[in-house]
């Protein structure tokens, strides 16, 4: 008995694949979507989506996708380069971790 399995795969146009990404037979991505890496994909993902895991599953819109990324976003400040010590007062103030100077 022949057991292999044939199945047209669509990506829609200005999607992300992540690394070492599986499609299976008759899989689909819509448009402007994002598959996490290392994810399989089953089924078919919609327009303007984001999927991840094993088997890839709904996260978010590419909408909320952007407001989380832009709301985790600090600006770097280029015209404080000139000044070392107001950039690094910049960057203590406004990054969310613990910011450590480089010691010279």
């Amino acid at each position: 008995k022949d057991a292999r399995n044939f199945g047209r795969i669509k990506i829609g146009e200005n999607c992300f694949v992540g690394n070492n990404c599986i499609f299976l037979p008759g899989a689909s991505m819509g448009n402007n979507c994002i598959l996490g890496a290392g994810s399989l994909l089953n089924s078919s993902m919609p327009d303007n989506t984001v999927y991840a895991g094993v088997p890839a599953k709904f996260i978010c819109t590419i909408e909320e996708y952007g407001d989380k990324a832009l709301e985790n976003n600090v600006l770097y400040p280029r015209e404080l380069e000139a000044n070392r010590h107001l950039l690094d007062k910049y960057i203590r103030e406004n990054l969310p971790h613990n910011y450590k100077p480089v010691k010279r």
